[in-house]
């Protein structure tokens, strides 16, 4: 049962490994989690795991925070997403997936009442990049820090 399965785990994971899962999980929980995830996805050539750990950042403030931000927290937060998908032309599937979750998400906390234009801004996006393009463009610059307050 779960006792069997808490083991294997804790046969797979040292002290170190599990000390730094522990670090990560803290640092989700701060107030500089959400600036910082926003800017390793906005610069190029980040490290593939410093992009994912980044977006797994920005979902567990999605999830966790988002009932406490105010509506303006929750707009800066939504154009940011948004402004991610202009930099995800030409990256690895992962973070197109991630990046679509995160726009999803919002969306289904959002949308219709706090966001009725949400199919036309995911629409003139598609216009923008085009089906089978991949546009490099910038995101917004969003000061984000209140995020994870």
């Amino acid at each position: 049962g779960l006792g069997r399965i808490q083991w294997v785990v804790g046969l797979r994971l040292s002290s170190p490994c599990r000390v730094c899962l522990q670090v990560l999980e803290q640092f989700k929980r701060s107030n500089q989690c959400g600036e910082w995830a926003f800017q390793v996805l906005q610069q190029p050539g980040q490290p593939a795991e410093s992009r994912h750990f980044a977006l797994q950042v920005l979902s567990s403030l999605l999830r966790y925070k988002w009932r406490e931000w105010s509506a303006d927290v929750q707009q800066q937060f939504r154009a940011a997403v948004l402004g991610l998908l202009d930099l995800t032309g030409g990256t690895e599937l992962f973070m197109l997936e991630r990046v679509a979750l995160l726009v999803s998400e919002v969306g289904e906390r959002q949308y219709p009442q706090q966001w009725p234009n949400m199919l036309e801004e995911l629409a003139m996006i598609w216009d923008r990049r085009g089906p089978h393009t991949a546009v490099v463009g910038t995101s917004p610059d969003i000061s984000i820090s209140r995020m994870s307050m």
